[in-house]
């Protein structure tokens, strides 16, 4: 048997209905409304879309492919016929290919009407027959003809008078088929199905919310926890047979109920207490009058997913998870309790759960570090319109048996899901309209330093901190009011902090985000955008949104918006923009999730983590990221290549998803062209048996499978075949030198190649010797040599080698050519390797000279290493970084930022700044 409910999809095994076993279950990309299952596949429908999961090996169920509904709809409900599938929302019927599963194709869709609650769709088990049950006023049952789905058809529509609402799928007994809404139960004749006769609708002994019918019985939950069974032998109206259940008890809610070998599964929202989750009760109604419960399945979890804080520890990843002990019940009560729940994520596929911990009040705010997590709690207490706070901490040396070491307890006004954080070694917490700042202490405990207040604002909703020279900053969203909106603190000394800029936006701010010298703050409903360089509230831009933006993360140049509209967290999504052009963000994309709380990005936007209602989330990618540019390697651009073969090379483009990557080679001229596909390599050799001599265009572009990119560059260069003996003669530009490579593939009686070059800049036709280079005498293995050509000014060069024998005889090869090009302007390029371990070159263009200044801060503003250059000539020229600081202290992993200063006696270049992003990964 297969569950759908808010946590996923659990498998239990049901041979023996007295004692059921869960076997499995598996998180599913949206909140599940219906299920139908064939042959190990499970579908299911949720506000967001299909989810078909693989269920072949019940005690770990895979999940195929999620397939999104349009932004303005919902999903309500399924039903499969063969390989296809029929989906409704709330106000289309959706038919779908689902031969392949792991690619549902969409075949087309048929406009029902708007209706208020859904659609709720049957098939006839014979007949190509769709029977919806409409939620719009007055109510209406149609019948749609689906023969042919790509264009189907309306058939029929009887009006219901709607009384109730309808939450349930019609059901079929015999020629008999049944609506029923919380206030009716509509008995329809089908003998003739594609226009029905309705025989009767009846008022129901009690409100009713779901069904199921047999061959003579009718069973319906009531919204308290107990059904009633009723016979519909009768053509004229359902006949009372008997009630069952708790009628103290709240709870059957929403329930859903399946017959199978005279049993009956009723999934109850329902529960004894508010821990105890959701359940199946398992009803022997072998004899309807007397049915009995034979068994109950339980839940596996009950918790409510609020907020998280993700903790590295080595190699190890684990996952905080602040959930309320169960929130959502049939009763609509709301938990004072609180569960912290600690996971190693660092196989996101395989998530352990480590231990968990109860706690009093409802959690809205968790941060951890090595030692010890902090959970904010609030309850409404006895200060309304202030909230009764406890900052809890725990101890969290052993995370298999985290301890509670302390509670501090004060009133405040409710504030913003997660807003606490922790900036070198102190912990900051919003309180009011003010922060505090206290220490943590080698108890595991904290001491309140400081704290100070933003007059007249509605409250602190949110911060980032920075650290400027000798100065921490904090960058606070200050809610509304006068004095709200966008303030900066200077929070050096916890005693005495005090404001620095302050900025009114004209709502209230809500979430913060930095990057680089920009803050992106949510005023709700718009995004302000400020140039903090000079730690001034500086507003550069603005932008509206649809919703209310409740939260800002940035990573990887992008910035993720989590957007409630009409002020519900359960009705919003996940808005995602370019940030490369840092005032102007380019909207990417939207990802629909109306049931996240709050959410967190790696760095590198490879892995997400999501606090999404029941669940938490690992490594769930919001949308498909094109694959980063790269550059072009060898041949270098206008280069010479003699050779047998040519060597082609470019940099490793990059994915955010980790999807597996596919280059292809594009080589060209006016008579030529060839096209090869390379895989994963970003490395190709091509024999020159069949390529003529001439000049020639290359380019690659890289595939994640949806998006190609090109590379940055389009190189030209060069190629004359040679014999077997010398197979490469390569030169490439280096700034202000020429390096030139060259190989055999055997050598007899070698004693060396002299280096010729055409004397000046124009080809003069006089060569002179410029090197020597040692040969191998006689060897049958392939021998590799270099020379460097340096301190070149801007021209054109002429190269060749004169190889020479121990006889004195000689020959040369053939000619190539190489130019010295002077920079036209100032330039940073990005360090290569990047990604590196633990050595990277950063290289960068002088159009003249300059006095250069490089420095590397990492992640807190703290400058770690520093290089300067004085009168440095105009050209190309290159550093490598060891990934230590200036004191030879190795460096862990992580982010850090290059800094570049040209400064120039010229009037006319004037000075040039520029920093770059760098990864360290170890």
């Amino acid at each position: 048997m297969y569950v759908a409910e808010r946590y996923g999809i659990t498998v239990v095994d049901i041979s023996n209905p007295s004692s059921p076993q869960l076997l499995g279950s598996i998180a599913t990309p949206d909140v599940s409304r219906r299920i139908v299952a064939n042959n190990n596949l499970i579908y299911t429908v949720g506000e967001l879309g299909l989810t078909i999961v693989d269920a072949a090996i019940p005690n770990s169920p895979v999940i195929l492919s999620f397939t999104p509904l349009r932004i303005d709809e919902k999903g309500c409900d399924i039903t499969l016929a063969d390989n296809l599938l029929f989906l409704s929302s709330y106000s289309r019927i959706y038919a779908y290919d689902v031969s392949a599963p792991t690619v549902p194709v969409l075949i087309s869709s048929l406009f029902i009407q708007q209706p208020d609650y859904g659609i709720h769709i049957t098939k006839h088990p014979r007949q190509n027959i769709l029977y919806c049950a409409v939620n719009h006023s007055p109510g209406s049952f149609q019948v749609v003809d689906i023969s042919n789905p790509e264009n189907m058809q309306i058939l029929t529509s009887i009006n219901l008078n709607r009384t109730g609402i309808i939450y349930s799928p019609p059901a079929i007994s015999g020629n008999r088929l049944f609506v029923i809404e919380t206030l009716k139960i509509h008995s329809f004749d089908i003998t003739n199905p594609s226009n029905p006769t309705l025989l009767y609708s009846a008022a129901p002994r009690l409100s009713h919310y779901s069904f199921v019918v047999g061959d003579t019985v009718l069973f319906a939950a009531h919204q308290q926890a107990r059904w009633v069974a009723y016979s519909i032998n009768n053509d004229n109206f359902p006949q009372f047979l008997s009630e069952y259940g708790n009628t103290n008890i709240w709870g059957i809610g929403y329930g859903i109920a399946k017959l199978h070998n005279n049993y009956m599964y009723l999934r109850n929202y329902g529960r004894s207490n508010e821990y105890a989750g959701w359940n199946v009760k398992i009803v022997d109604i072998s004899d309807p009058m007397n049915a009995t419960i034979t068994g109950t399945i339980q839940s596996p979890n009950a918790g409510f997913s609020v907020t998280h804080t993700i903790l590295k520890r080595g190699d190890q990843k684990y996952a905080l998870v602040a959930q309320r002990n169960t929130v959502h019940t049939a009763a609509g009560l709301t938990s004072s309790k609180g569960i912290l729940r600690i996971m190693n994520i660092t196989d996101p596929s395989n998530p352990v759960l480590m231990s968990s911990v109860d706690f009093d009040g409802t959690p809205d705010g968790i941060i951890a570090n090595d030692s010890i997590v902090v959970v904010r709690t609030n309850s409404t207490g006895a200060g309304i319109p202030l909230y009764d706070i406890m900052l809890r901490v725990f101890a969290i040396t052993n995370l298999n048996d985290p301890i509670q070491t302390q509670a501090i307890f004060y009133r405040d006004f409710p504030t913003t899901i997660n807003n606490l954080r922790l900036f070198e070694g102190k912990l900051y917490i919003p309180k009011g309209n003010g922060l505090a700042v206290y220490k943590i202490n080698n108890d595991y405990t904290i001491t309140q330093l400081g704290s100070s207040s933003v007059p007249n604002s509605k409250g602190l909703q949110s911060l980032e901190l920075r650290r400027r020279g000798n100065s921490i900053f904090a960058y606070l969203a200050a809610g509304g009011g006068i004095g709200g909106g966008f303030v900066i603190f200077n929070a050096t000394n916890p005693n005495a902090m005090y404001i620095v800029s302050a900025f009114d936006t004209p709502g209230d701010a809500i979430d913060i985000a930095l990057q680089d010298n920009y803050a992106y703050l949510s005023d709700y409903n718009s995004i302000y955008i400020f140039d903090i360089k000079d730690n001034q509230t500086v507003p550069v831009n603005n932008f509206p949104i649809v919703g209310n933006a409740t939260t800002i993360k940035i990573a990887n140049n992008l910035m993720f918006l989590n957007v409630e509209e009409g002020g519900e967290f359960y009705n919003g999504n996940i808005q995602i923009y370019d940030i490369n052009d840092p005032v102007f963000p380019v909207y990417k994309g939207t990802y629909l999730s109306r049931y996240t709380q709050t959410f967190s990005l790696s760095e590198d936007c490879r892995e997400f983590y999501l606090a999404h209602y029941y669940s938490f989330d690992v490594k769930r990618c919001l949308f498909n990221f094109k694959p980063l540019t790269f550059n072009l390697q060898l041949p270098a651009n206008n280069s010479s290549v003699v050779s047998e073969s040519i060597d082609f090379a470019w940099r490793e483009s990059y994915d955010a998803n980790d999807d597996p990557l596919t280059y292809t080679l594009k080589l060209w001229n006016s008579t030529f062209s060839t096209t090869i596909t390379v895989n994963s390599d970003t490395t190709y050799t091509l024999s020159g048996v069949q390529l003529p001599n001439g000049s020639y265009n290359w380019t690659v572009s890289v595939s994640d499978g949806e998006f190609e990119i090109a590379s940055v560059d389009t190189f030209s260069f060069s190629f004359s075949y040679i014999p077997v003996e010398l197979i490469s003669f390569t030169a490439q530009t280096q700034g202000s030198k020429v390096v030139l490579n060259w190989s055999t593939a055997s050598e007899t009686n070698n004693q060396g190649f002299e280096v010729e070059r055409q004397a000046g800049n124009q080809h003069s036709g006089v060569w002179e010797k410029i090197g020597y280079v040692s040969g191998h005498g006689t060897t049958t293995e392939p021998r590799f040599y270099s020379f460097a050509d340096e301190n070149l000014s801007t021209g054109t060069y002429m190269y060749r080698l004169k190889q020479i024998d121990f006889d004195g005889s000689f020959e040369y090869s053939s000619e190539i050519e190489a130019s010295i090009f002077s920079p036209k302007e100032f330039a940073l390029n990005q360090n290569y390797p990047n990604p590196f371990n633990p050595n990277t070159r950063i290289t960068f263009d002088l159009p003249v000279e300059s006095a250069v200044t490089l420095q590397i801060f990492n992640s807190l503003g703290e400058l770690i290493w520093q290089q300067e250059q004085s009168n440095l000539s105009a050209g190309s020229h290159s550093v490598t970084w060891d990934g230590k600081d200036n004191l030879g202290n190795s460096l862990t992993s992580g982010i850090y930022f290059l800094k570049m200063q040209a400064n120039v006696n010229s009037s006319v270049n004037g000075d040039f700044y520029k920093s770059i992003k760098m990864m360290l990964l170890k």
